[in-house]
């Protein structure tokens, strides 16, 4: 699947992959659009999806980098989006892209 990708920002992860945050469709309402979740500890049996608010690639990044929430992300090894945030334990840093 192809998703839309931000252009503003990576995460560095420990196996020396970026995780690069993108756009997912709402299941419900078919919304595509950038997600931010809160950020804590994984609880089994957790939904993150009733977790997480659709929003503009604008505001998931102040969220993500001002808020420390997490979003949806892909990396080569992991092409389904996951939620990764500045304080995810596999992130090592958060890297501003220059346009």
């Amino acid at each position: 699947m192809e998703y839309e990708k931000s252009k503003e920002f990576v995460f560095l992860l420990d196996n020396g992959e970026f995780a690069i945050p993108v756009k997912v469709e709402n299941q419900d309402s078919k919304n595509v659009s950038f997600r931010s979740a809160p950020q804590s500890i994984n609880k089994l049996g957790t939904n993150w999806a009733e977790n997480e608010v659709e929003l503009s690639e604008k505001k998931m990044i102040e969220d993500v980098l001002h808020k420390h929430r997490r979003t949806r992300c892909i990396s080569p090894s992991k092409p389904k989006p996951s939620l990764k945030g500045p304080n995810s334990r596999d992130v090592q840093a958060v890297y501003i892209l220059r346009k």
